[in-house]
């Protein structure tokens, strides 16, 4: 255990890498050293590992940026332990060493009781921003806890103000953090102009109903119920707004898990998106299009014009992704004009037969269900979709242009003025060699509908 690694740490000190790295380490302005496992061999260097799995040590000098003799790294220089968990360490050690110390009463003897009692209300929100940002790395939305010593006051006097004020408080920030839960959108990712597929649709709701569910559970904690309680009874102003935020997390989660449950029933279709052949993709349409009709017709929730927007709208992003990689700019020009020609009519093909799936499954709407029919504007849907297509024509119309004019490239005319029109059809042949460099060279990817830059060309 321990002394393997101390064994570890001592051969490192005395091997040739590790005498470099720390004579490297007292001869530099470097202020810290981080020594760690890395593959099974120990290592060392003025960078924080950013992949670390284990614990390693971290050496740092006393004073900023100075060089250091070698025979004074004992004195000059502090050594720390790194956890691999930073954020867990630092609650750990800051919890369970620093605040006994700080706010043990013999080492406040002398202190005026407003120091003392900034000095814990300080060290209280220290801990309870730490715990709070580990729940963010995890992914988690922790509610802080006020510090035990209220929960022992309230059980004495629950009408104690000093002690309904710090749970006042603990509610507020509270409210603050499950506001951010609750108003969390799935439009945000499209709106990040990263235009995501639909397995982002998927990933949000799962996030969202694990972070609702959390934060339900959390709610139903004694703890939490007994800060409620007391606000009842003391007649807080902040107990109707929270007790309706609370409601307001059992209807979000209830919405979140559901959505989780039908959006399983479309995901192996979205996956077939992806991973089938892109020519066969059209194979997925009917289906894919049918099971978002039953999910629309039996979820409780994913049958508003809000939620289907926002799938159809991604599902439009991986058709145009997975199109781009079938046939980029930079593959068009490397591979014959015929063959490019065949592939921009296979883009466009799948991408007309996508649209013309969704109509007939809207007219489906209309029929099965004549309460809730799909009543959105097409250009909510497809307006990124109708630019690619746009862009697949205008380089369709390029590459049969040079599909005809390379035929020019060996005619010879005969006759008495064939010499002047050969000369003629050769000139032809070279402006349009130089028109198509353009697009040959162009610093972007022609099949890339972002790129606005290709209409000022393909129109110059």
């Amino acid at each position: 255990g321990k002394l393997a690694k101390i064994d570890k740490i001592e051969k490192f000190t005395k091997s040739e890498p590790g005498d470099k790295a720390f004579k490297k380490f007292c001869d530099s302005e470097d202020r810290c050293l981080f020594v760690y496992e890395h593959e099974g061999e120990m290592t060392g260097g003025g960078k924080a590992p950013t992949d670390r799995k284990k614990k390693g040590l971290v050496f740092v000098k006393d004073e900023a940026s100075a060089p250091v003799a070698f025979e004074q790294l004992s004195k000059a220089v502090s050594v720390m332990e790194m956890h691999p968990e930073t954020m867990n360490h630092l609650m750990s050690i800051a919890h369970d060493v620093y605040f006994p110390i700080l706010t043990q009463p013999g080492n406040q003897e002398g202190w005026p009781d407003v120091i003392a009692k900034e000095l814990t209300e300080n060290l209280h929100k220290f801990l309870a921003n730490a715990y709070v940002t580990i729940g963010h790395m995890a992914g988690q939305t922790l509610l802080p806890l006020p510090p035990d010593d209220v929960y022992s006051s309230m059980e004495k006097n629950q009408h104690d103000k000093d002690s309904v004020h710090v749970l006042e408080t603990s509610v507020v920030a509270w409210t603050r953090q499950i506001k951010e839960v609750l108003h969390l959108d799935p439009e945000t990712a499209l709106k990040s102009g990263n235009h995501p597929g639909p397995q982002a649709e998927i990933e949000f709701w799962t996030n969202k109903a694990q972070n609702l569910n959390s934060i339900h559970d959390q709610l139903s904690s004694d703890k939490v119920r007994q800060v409620i309680k007391v606000l009842e009874v003391t007649k807080s102003t902040y107990f109707p707004a929270f007790n309706r935020l609370c409601k307001e997390v059992a209807q979000a989660r209830m919405e979140a898990n559901d959505n989780v449950v039908y959006l399983k029933a479309v995901e192996p279709f979205l996956n077939s998106l992806g991973n089938d052949a892109f020519a066969d993709i059209g194979l997925v349409f009917k289906p894919l299009m049918h099971t978002i009709l039953l999910l629309w017709k039996n979820s409780k929730f994913y049958n508003t014009p809000g939620r289907l927007v926002v799938m159809m709208r991604e599902i439009c992003n991986d058709l145009i992704r997975q199109a781009a990689t079938f046939v980029s700019g930079e593959q068009l020009f490397e591979m014959e004009p015929q063959d490019a020609v065949d592939s921009l009519k296979v883009c466009l093909k799948v991408s007309v037969t996508f649209k013309s799936t969704y109509f007939d499954y809207k007219a489906r709407a209309s029929t099965e269900c004549p309460s809730n029919p799909w009543r959105f504007q097409n250009s909510a849907l497809f307006s990124r979709l109708d630019s690619f297509l746009e862009r697949c024509h205008d380089v369709l119309d390029l590459m049969q242009t040079i599909v005809q004019f390379s035929k020019l490239e060996k005619i010879e005319v005969g006759g008495t003025k064939g010499k002047a029109l050969t000369s003629s059809v050769q000139q032809i042949y070279t402006e349009f060699l130089t028109a198509t460099t353009v697009f040959k060279n162009a610093p972007y990817d022609i099949m890339n509908v972002e790129h606005k830059q290709f209409d000022d060309d393909f129109y110059a």
